[in-house]
């Protein structure tokens, strides 16, 4: 669908600004309006539930073997707390209701 999954302050997707991103959304999940931008793969139609599942799913992919996240290469416990309060919102019974 031409969308990257995560977000960043440039370069690759990074845990803080993905965990950031999904916490700030976090008040529209339920909002089922779609939103057109210019992707880097063309033109993309999105809700922000597609795209903070997505995110999420990406989140879980840059977790290491010892369960660490890492930001611009630095393994550290701000990261690691970022992921944290965006899968805990994942976790409220409003959202696990509509699962």
């Amino acid at each position: 669908n031409g969308m990257l999954a995560g977000w960043s302050l440039g370069g690759s997707t990074d845990p803080d600004m993905t965990a950031m991103a999904i916490q700030a959304l976090a008040p529209y999940y339920f909002d089922d309006t779609e939103y057109t931008y210019e992707g880097q793969k063309g033109t993309v139609t999105l809700s922000v539930r597609t795209c903070v599942e997505a995110a999420l799913d990406k989140l879980g992919t840059m977790m290491d073997e010892q369960g660490r996240f890492a930001s611009w290469g630095t393994v550290n416990s701000e990261s690691v707390a970022q992921v944290i309060v965006a899968r805990n919102w994942e976790q409220t019974p409003q959202r696990t209701a509509a699962l």
